[in-house]
């Protein structure tokens, strides 16, 4: 009897690792015009900088998000008229400030952010100019890479960036 249990929590555990993996396809479902990353720094000292990836499209897709160099954010529309394009925007943590106020009373700490907590665990293995596109294909997630992202010039800003509203 203990053997059977045993046997039966296996099989299912097995099954249950299979169905988490992720579905990468090995032929992108549209045809990637243009994939373009561009560093930015802010001219403001604790401004900011990152890296915007610019991607275009052949027809319109249910994106989710994109994963670059080890991090990951959403993909968002592009306003173009003549191109389905998207960004997704990366920040970093050169040219900002820690806003971080040590206090003696533990209660006014509320609300610090811890500094250096390690990054999760990146789920691929990418070159320097590759990342992973996630779309909806019916209910579930897929992925597709795109190769081959062009490195533009950085962009440098004389001001900071206006803060963007959440809607």
């Amino acid at each position: 009897m203990v053997f059977r249990s045993t046997f039966f929590f296996i099989i299912s555990l097995l099954f249950s690792h299979c169905s988490s993996t992720q579905k990468i396809d090995a032929q992108p479902p549209v045809t990637i015009i243009e994939a373009q990353a561009q560093s930015w720094v802010a001219g403001v000292r604790g401004g900011g900088s990152g890296i915007n990836v610019f991607i275009t499209f052949s027809d319109a897709i249910a994106v989710d998000s994109l994963y670059y160099q080890g991090k990951v954010a959403k993909l968002l529309p592009v306003q173009d008229a003549t191109k389905v394009k998207y960004i997704a925007r990366f920040s970093s943590r050169k040219n900002t400030h820690d806003d971080l106020v040590m206090h003696s009373e533990p209660s006014k700490e509320y609300g610090n952010s811890v500094v250096g907590i390690p990054p999760k665990t990146f789920p691929f293995e990418l070159k320097k100019d590759e990342a992973m596109v996630s779309y909806k294909k019916g209910n579930k997630k897929r992925f597709f890479k795109v190769t081959n992202i062009v490195q533009l010039k950085q962009k440098l800003f004389p001001s900071r960036l206006p803060a963007v509203k959440s809607q």
